[in-house]
């Protein structure tokens, strides 16, 4: 086994309020017990990558809000004690601090002796796409988002600051919150929430922004409000594909798109999808919903469009439970580095536990189903796997053999 490698990632990895409060003890803050149960397992894999949704800085302090983070860097040391190697950075969360809360977080990364792949400290660094040489097989990186909660946090980036994040579309280049109100899809989230007892909705006050629509890819499949890709944006992505592709061996674009708690993909991000695959890209990684979604093969590429939570909180107000959010998957990549090719792809099912401290846990389901000793608390972890293995595959099965991996294949290949 020694010409494998094992490349393994996790999907959005919060620290909600919920888990700093449950997480200070003495006046410091211990991460640890959130991996412990995990740890060994990652550590069983080459290169572990995951989606860091908190800036880490000390500005304006710690997360008090259930929309805007901020975390103490002793997550980070934690993350790298579970053997972390690379954090995803390009995400809605990503400005929550402004650029200088991004700046410090790349700095803290780095602190820890771990990568960040999706923002740039300086337009040279931005230049470069992030190659990781593994056991002698390259591997490129790429990290492009959606967007940085812009209408929320009202960090907007320059035109000389625009290098910082690698964005698919404009911030500000949407139908703003104040159209999103008067949709379909905004009373669907609204009627969600109250059934979850979340009793504020926030509102936004924006005025309608004017959009280049000559310069962008407008969506509009289920007339929700325009959305649109920014086609110098998407061009620029795909370049970044051609030139990862021309200095590496594989080359995995991670996606940072879709609508939160949603049960399928939506059309911006398959629009988006759709675009990039053209390209030589192996495999597209895509984060974002919160929930577990759907595997796909287009082209003959490996699409996974959402790997669901790595870490959040249960207990927060503001999540949705139908397609169960505590739940996601860590996706695993074997590659050999003789023909450096990927040759199988497997997932692992992973459930986050609060314990009566509210403090966050992360387990893996088979292990728990090994060990649960109350049947019916068993029967619905199993039930619960079921669901999750069947969204992954897009299948409808009933009755699944426990273990602890299970493959991804394209149909009628063997």
């Amino acid at each position: 086994m020694n010409n494998i490698i094992k490349l393994s990632f996790v999907g959005d990895i919060m620290c909600e309020k919920v888990q700093l409060l449950a997480s200070r003890e003495k006046g410091k803050y211990n991460f640890d017990k959130m991996l412990e149960e995990i740890r060994g397992y990652l550590q069983q894999s080459d290169y572990v990558i995951g989606n860091l949704e908190t800036p880490i800085s000390k500005i304006a302090g710690y997360t008090n809000d259930l929309y805007c983070f901020n975390t103490p860097e002793e997550f980070l040391k934690s993350l790298k004690d579970a053997n972390f190697n690379l954090l995803i950075t390009a995400n809605n969360h990503c400005l929550d601090r402004g650029i200088v809360g991004l700046n410090k977080t790349m700095e803290k990364i780095k602190k820890y002796n771990m990568d960040y792949v999706g923002t740039y400290k300086n337009k040279k660094e931005s230049k470069n796409t992030t190659i990781k040489k593994i056991n002698g097989v390259k591997v490129a990186f790429i990290a492009y988002t959606y967007g940085t909660n812009y209408s929320y946090n009202r960090y907007k980036l320059s035109n000389r600051q625009e290098y910082k994040v690698n964005l698919i579309k404009k911030q500000n280049s949407d139908s703003t919150w104040k159209d999103y109100l008067k949709t379909s899809a905004y009373k669907d989230m609204y009627l969600r929430q109250i059934k979850s007892k979340v009793k504020e909705i926030i509102k936004y006050k924006d005025k309608r922004l004017k959009i280049n629509t000559k310069n962008s890819i407008v969506i509009d499949e289920l007339n929700q409000g325009e959305w649109h890709i920014d086609k110098g944006l998407l061009q620029k992505a795909k370049e970044d594909i051609k030139k990862a592709k021309e200095n590496s061996d594989i080359v995995v674009f991670i996606l940072h798109s879709g609508g939160q708690f949603n049960e399928q993909p939506g059309s911006f991000t398959k629009n988006i999808v759709k675009e990039l695959v053209k390209e030589d890209l192996d495999i597209l990684v895509a984060m974002h919903p919160h929930v577990v979604q759907k595997t796909e093969f287009i082209q003959g590429k490996p699409v996974i469009y959402s790997l669901g939570n790595f870490s959040i909180s249960p207990s927060t107000p503001y999540i949705n439970f139908d397609l169960l959010p505590e739940y996601s998957i860590l996706l695993n990549l074997y590659v050999t580095t003789n023909t450096k090719k990927i040759e199988k792809i497997t997932f692992s099912i992973l459930k986050g536990i609060e314990d009566e401290r509210k403090y966050l846990k992360i387990y893996r389901v088979s292990e728990l189903i090994q060990k649960e000793e109350d049947k019916e608390k068993k029967r619905k972890l199993i039930q619960d796997m079921i669901f999750i293995y069947n969204r992954v595959l897009n299948t409808n099965i009933t009755e699944l053999k426990i273990q602890e991996e299970y493959e991804i294949k394209e149909k009628n290949k063997k």
